[in-house]
């Protein structure tokens, strides 16, 4: 799928979203809401987040991180439930080691 946006052309979503520096994911919703235009500007409110004392300068980068899609991290950051909350603490921990 060509992807268009402020008059660049991209050949596919990945692409465009690689090239913007936002996920695939906010290509299409800004395909959905027919707001090519506004891909990419910082329009929205980054929110930082820490996990089990892992610091991400936004949910966007901790979802990419720690192997979610930034729409199934928020919902499970937002969540109240503490199973499903435990996942992202999993992979947080996980990560952590991974790094040291």
């Amino acid at each position: 799928m060509i992807v268009e946006i402020r008059g660049q052309r991209f050949p596919t979503v990945r692409a465009a979203a690689a090239a913007m520096d936002v996920t695939e994911e906010a290509i299409y919703s800004a395909l959905a809401r027919g707001r090519m235009d506004m891909v990419g500007l910082g329009t929205t409110k980054k929110r930082p987040v820490t996990i089990e004392g892992v610091h991400f300068p936004t949910m966007a980068a901790a979802a990419r991180t720690l192997g979610f899609s930034s729409s199934h991290f928020k919902r499970i950051i937002d969540s109240t439930n503490p199973a499903t909350i435990s996942r992202i603490k999993a992979a947080a921990i996980r990560y952590k080691e991974s790094i040291k």
